[in-house]
C-alpha cells in the first residue's frame, strides 16, 4: 500500500484532534482521581489504571509529534493553518474562562461540614480546564469535517 504523504495542514489538523483526544483522556484520569478522593470508590484502581495507560500513550504520541514538522504548534502553539489557528485560540480562550468560572466556585467548596482537599480541587480544575479546551476543538474539527 502506497504512503501518501500528507500536507502540513492534514497534519495539523490530526495534532489539534489527538491533543483533544488526549485532554480528554486526561481529564478522565482527574475525574477518576477526584471520585476516588470523594466517595471511594472501589473500583476506582482498575480505572485509573486503565486511563493512565491510555495517557501514557497520548503522551507518546504528543512527544513524538515535538520532533516533526509541526514544532511550531507543539511549542509555541502557532499553527501555519488559519482555521488550525482559530481553532485553538477558541479553545484556549474557553479553557480561561470555564477554568475563572469554576476557580470562583471553587471559595463555596469548603463552606459547611464537608471539607474537599486541595488535591481534589486541583484534580476538579484540572478536569474543567482539559474538557473546556478539548470540547471546541473537536466541535469545530467536526463541523468542518460536514
Amino acid at each position: 500500500m502506497p504512503n501518501k504523504a500528507t500536507s502540513l495542514y492534514e497534519r495539523e489538523q490530526q495534532y489539534l484532534k489527538r491533543n483533544a483526544i488526549c485532554s480528554l483522556v486526561m481529564a478522565a484520569v482527574l475525574v477518576i482521581v477526584c471520585l476516588d478522593k470523594w466517595f471511594d470508590i472501589a473500583f476506582a484502581n482498575w480505572l485509573y489504571a486503565a486511563t493512565v495507560l491510555a495517557a501514557l500513550v497520548c503522551m507518546l504520541v504528543t512527544i513524538r509529534d515535538c520532533f516533526g514538522n509541526i514544532k511550531t504548534a507543539v511549542w509555541y502553539g502557532e499553527f501555519q493553518d488559519e482555521f488550525a489557528n482559530h481553532l485553538h485560540q477558541r479553545a484556549c480562550k474557553h479553557a480561561f474562562l470555564m477554568i475563572s468560572i469554576a476557580l470562583g466556585a471553587t471559595f463555596g467548596a469548603t463552606s459547611g461540614d464537608k471539607l474537599v482537599s486541595g488535591q481534589g480541587i486541583s484534580a476538579a480544575l484540572g478536569a474543567v480546564l482539559l474538557i473546556a479546551y478539548a470540547l471546541p476543538v473537536l466541535k469545530g474539527l467536526r463541523a468542518e469535517n460536514e
